[in-house]
């Protein structure tokens, strides 16, 4: 964004400067300025200066004000996304606990099952006859 606002400053200075190049006599010549509150005799130099000085300071507090907008909607877009994400999971906990009560119990019932299948006769198994190696 910086660099977006540093575009025009720049586009303006080569302007001043090529014209300057181009009309040093005129250019340096002096005029009267009222600047609203008094009069002062100034270069043409000085006046294209103030003029470009005000609008760099105009244009850097409207590009303030536009970023500071953005992050105010930012930071109110995350307070909105906490508390979908907070009432989300208080609405699915007492779901979540019963689907973990569930699932204990499951477990449990499979230990059981498994413990009967190894009970069962004909389920032992065979020893392995040991090889000698010598």
């Amino acid at each position: 964004m910086k660099k977006i606002q540093l575009i025009p400053v720049i586009i303006f200075f080569i302007f001043v400067f090529y014209f300057a190049i181009l009309n040093w006599q005129v250019f340096i010549k002096k005029l009267d300025v009222s600047f609203g509150f008094g009069q002062m005799n100034l270069p043409i130099v000085m006046v294209l200066f103030i003029i470009a000085i005000f609008f760099l300071f105009i244009q850097s507090g409207m590009a303030n004000l536009i970023e500071s907008r953005y992050k105010r909607a930012i930071e109110k877009k995350e307070k909105e996304i906490t508390s979908v994400k907070s009432n989300l999971y208080d609405k699915s906990a007492p779901e979540i606990e019963s689907i973990v009560a569930n699932l204990g119990y499951l477990d449990a019932k499979l230990d059981r099952i498994m413990e009967k299948l190894d009970l069962e006769p004909g389920n032992e198994e065979q020893e392995k006859p040991e090889s000698d190696l010598e």
